[in-house]
């Protein structure tokens, strides 16, 4: 994972509607003929298209914020996984997004929001702890659902890993016009468990941004 915002960082498509937009990859939305308020970074849950977040990207867009839509990696089926690695990959897409914008807003001179959901609410907190500086560059966060105390069952992954594998595919219970895929391999849910597990075990993290969760 890259640990600062000077490393090389990755640019991304700009579209003033999301109709213009094609797939579920990072983007930018906004119209930069008007004047723009903030900048946000919006980001989806497990096994969620980018595009399930569309209603909110668009709300902030028309109300002067432009708009970094961030897509987290996804396990597909049939790939080699394993929970750590996937972590790390999750980190270094949110890190990615979190420098991209947070230099946009400072050439902007407007601030920078956060709106995360489920999983993007974990990986947002995991990086945070992990890195505490880069709260500075922050100015309001909004969790929705933040997958920060996930439910017992997967917690209990791990353990069923050891018998069926990381790999192993399980069934996904989202709406089917909101998947990214009809499912997501056991390697996601241990990732999940063991940035949960690592917040937990992580005296003394303080972080003062307001946020409503």
């Amino acid at each position: 994972m890259p640990s600062r915002c000077n490393d090389p960082l990755p640019t991304w498509p700009e579209v003033q509607r999301l109709e213009d937009a094609s797939g579920e990859d990072t983007l930018w939305l906004g119209d930069l003929r008007q004047p723009v308020r903030a900048v946000a970074l919006v980001t989806h849950g497990l096994n969620l298209r980018p595009s399930a977040m569309n209603a909110v990207t668009n709300l902030l867009a028309r109300h002067g914020t432009l708009v970094l839509r961030l897509t987290l990696p996804q396990a597909s089926e049939g790939s080699e996984h394993s929970p750590e690695a996937l972590r790390e990959r999750w980190l270094t897409a949110m890190l990615q997004g979190l420098c991209v914008a947070g230099q946009r807003a400072e050439r902007l001179s407007v601030p920078l929001n956060v709106v995360a959901y489920s999983l993007g609410g974990l990986v947002f907190v995991d990086l945070l702890a992990e890195q505490p500086a880069l709260a500075s560059r922050i100015a309001r966060v909004v969790l929705l659902a933040p997958a920060l105390t996930p439910r017992w069952y997967v917690r209990l992954t791990p353990a069923l890993a050891l018998v069926v594998g990381h790999n192993h595919w399980v069934s996904s219970w989202a709406p089917r016009a909101y998947r990214a895929a009809d499912g997501t391999s056991l390697a996601a849910y241990e990732a999940v468990a063991i940035a949960s597990s690592a917040l937990r075990q992580r005296p003394g993290v303080a972080l003062s941004l307001p946020t409503l969760v």
